[in-house]
């Protein structure tokens, strides 16, 4: 026993001078475990039963037979009506038929991450269980696991109309990107979602007349994408090639140099530092105990694994490509609850994705345990304030999918959505005799404030691109899951008490990753009710500062009108090259409309080198001062639609105002090291992105005029 002892602590001592001595040992092992989770399907297919796998190679050929030497429009619809046709005749071997797919993908030029997670929500887990007991001997067990969760995929197969050319066109084009996107207006006018409300009346074109004159005012904070990432692990590479970095198996693909230092990847993110004055952040105890930060000892990663281990190892409060340590979740809930003590929030806005990025490994269990540690740590710093929160796309498991309840014959999906609203009640956020109707309804709702304010929030998953069962029958059935007669229903009883409204969601109605059918019903509902009923949006997931304004339909009474406009908040983790950021509104009493919006960010690059020391949160901006400088909007003038489209929209149309652009950018990014330049290299113009980012996004409500705009 001690010579096995001995041996393994030369073995472990070696180790470590190795990855002084030899680079990219840390590089080369991640990415051979990434190359060994990739190919974890392949064994599944080797141990079939010879029968099986010769069946499913054999469809394959006829796959590709079946698709014929066409378009690649015509090749996805004929793979879709082939898979259907064999599902149907052969439905005992219905999962061998979604095996063989899977393989038509990989073998395809499509990404593999597609393959795995777009259709076939196949998710690898690796385990690593202390075995410790009482006794001398003791180890460590490691195993791993493969889901290859077909049965929801083989369920829409088994509904989806291949004999309607519209949904096959509708599902090819988003899923695919194989056909171009059909005649979605002619559609929608189908639809004839108009009869769902009364005729709009002439007093519904401007807002209500008001009894107050001296209205209160009062503040409402507002946050986004926790992203918390359980899995983050400091020393690992945070400037990886994967699509979340600060995990054990993150790499980068390029390796490392001989003489390199990670010094210089730290000095490139604080140019105004000098190297000499680095006091890196290595603090793996750093913890908080409650409201106390508690740093710990530092580890010394540089003397045990040398100086070019990673490109750039994580440090104690993330990174800008890693989602958000649960030390920064709690640091930024802290810094909010200090802000309450003095501004007073009355309410809070939540828009969701609350669990970590990392698709590939994410389980039922750690969604579930990232959200309900989230909405727990809220409730338990910010006083008990009421917290108003949406679902976001990655509050799922498997990846955004979310079944109608009226097809959802396992209850596959309503786990998430039901143990959400039973954690919002018991954060007593809600009242018990709500339950039933939020868990009917995805976990939406309608809530009413102490004021009168009425605030609906949606489950954007209802029309989210990577929600397969969104497609079913996409050309005849327009509210799939209800919540647009939801929404409407709701409006509609507010518009005849003269009730203002906000409504909240996860997505953008106006991104690339939502269904663009729901996108025009939704842009419909906000010109019927806005403005004299919905008095402002909210949304999340871009993780920018934005901001998008609603305009009248062009054959209203009073045409091309702005009318609403809606605040796309930062976020709280520093994904996609962010400073975590948040903000709070000055709000006016009865009409409910912003005064002012006040943003606070730290600078997450300065925690890299600050001896492990707290972030510093700093105040960004007000939006009145900054799109406003010279005051020339009324004092007691909201911050509307209109505000928007003379101090922003007109400005982010010129592409030669370089100096607004750039502006709006910086404040997208919170002025992060990777804040795009927007400045293009004639030095006379904005950059095609700048304008397709801020323009196309802000003037416009629908994708399909985002789309329209960037073809321009």
């Amino acid at each position: 026993m001690q010579a096995n002892f001995l041996l393994a602590f030369i073995c472990f001592a070696a180790a470590a001078v190795i990855a002084q001595v030899v680079p990219n040992v840390e590089q080369l092992k991640a990415q051979s475990l990434q190359k060994r989770d990739e190919d974890l399907m392949e064994p599944v297919f080797k141990n079939l039963p010879s029968k099986d796998y010769d069946y499913i190679m054999y469809q394959l050929k006829q796959l590709q037979i079946a698709k014929g030497n066409v378009s690649k429009c015509d090749q996805c619809k004929n793979k879709m009506r082939f898979v259907k046709k064999l599902i149907d005749e052969k439905p005992e071997k219905a999962h061998l038929t979604t095996l063989m797919m899977y393989k038509d993908c990989v073998l395809s030029t499509t990404p593999y991450m597609y393959c795995t997670i777009g259709n076939f929500f196949v998710t690898t887990k690796a385990y690593t269980d202390k075995k410790f007991d009482q006794k001398f001997e003791s180890g460590i067990d490691g195993y791993e696991v493969v889901d290859f969760l077909d049965n929801d995929f083989l369920d829409f197969l088994g509904r989806f109309n291949t004999s309607d050319e519209f949904d096959l066109e509708y599902y090819c084009h988003a899923q695919m990107g194989s056909c171009d996107l059909p005649d979605l207006e002619a559609v929608v006018d189908s639809f004839n979602i108009e009869s769902w409300w009364p005729e709009k009346k002439p007093q519904h074109y401007s807002e209500p007349k008001y009894n107050k004159t001296n209205r209160e005012r009062f503040n409402v904070l507002h946050m986004s994408d926790a992203h918390i990432q359980f899995t983050y692990e400091q020393g690992t590479e945070a400037k990886c090639s994967q699509l979340v970095c600060g995990l054990t198996k993150s790499f980068n693909k390029k390796l490392v140099e001989q003489n390199y230092n990670f010094t210089s990847a730290f000095a490139a993110d604080n140019p105004n530092k000098s190297p000499k004055d680095f006091k890196f952040s290595f603090y793996p105890d750093a913890h908080y105990d409650g409201q106390k930060y508690v740093k710990g000892e530092y580890y010394d990663f540089p003397k045990s694994r040398g100086w070019n281990f990673n490109f750039q190892p994580a440090t104690v409060f993330g990174a800008y490509l890693s989602d958000t340590p649960e030390i920064l979740v709690n640091n930024s809930l802290i810094e909010m609850a200090k802000m309450h003590k003095d501004k007073n929030f009355e309410f809070a806005l939540y828009n969701g994705d609350t669990a970590e990025h990392d698709l590939q490994s994410v389980t039922v269990d750690l969604v579930k345990s990232e959200e309900i540690r989230t909405f727990k740590t809220m409730r338990q710093y910010l006083n008990g304030i009421p917290v108003l929160p949406s679902m976001g796309n990655h509050d799922t498991a498997p990846y955004g999918l979310l079944a109608p309840l009226r097809l959802d014959y396992n209850n596959s999906y309503r786990w998430n959505n039901d143990e959400m609203v039973d954690v919002w009640i018991g954060n007593e956020w809600f009242k018990q005799s709500e339950k039933q109707t939020m868990k009917d309804h995805y976990a939406a709702f309608s809530y009413e404030t102490e004021r009168g304010l009425k605030v609906i929030t949606l489950n954007s998953n209802t029309y989210y691109q990577s929600n397969t069962w969104r497609f079913l029958n996409a050309s005849s059935d327009p509210d799939l899951f209800g919540g647009w007669k939801f929404l409407v229903d709701e409006l509609i009883e507010s518009e005849k008490k003269n009730q203002r409204v906000w409504i909240s969601a996860h997505v953008p109605p106006n991104k690339d990753d939502v269904m663009p059918i729901d996108s025009l019903i939704f842009q419909k509902i906000v010109q019927r009710f806005a403005p004299y009923t919905i008095a402002n949006l909210y949304y999340g997931h871009t993780h920018n500062d934005q901001k998008i304004v609603a305009y009248s339909d062009a054959k209203s009474p009073k045409p091309n009108q702005p009318i609403t406009s809606a605040w796309v908040i930062q976020s709280l983790t520093p994904f996609g090259n962010h400073n975590p950021a948040f903000r709070y509104y000055e709000v006016e009493d009865e009409s409910f409309n912003i005064m002012n919006s006040f943003n606070y960010y730290t600078k997450l690059n300065e925690t890299y080198v600050n001896g492990g020391e707290e972030p510093v949160w700093e105040y960004e901006y007000s939006a009145r001062a900054a799109y406003d400088p010279n005051n020339e909007w009324p004092v007691s003038a909201p911050l509307n639609a209109t505000f928007w489209d003379k101090f922003a929209i007109s400005k982010m149309k010129d592409p030669t105002n370089i100096k607004f652009n750039q502006m709006y950018t910086d404040y997208q990014y919170r002025f992060s090291p990777y804040t795009p330049n927007c400045t293009h290299p004639s030095g006379k113009n904005i950059t095609t992105s700048c304008y397709v980012n801020n323009y196309c996004n802000a003037a416009n409500l629908d994708i399909v005029s985002v789309e329209e705009c960037m073809k321009k």
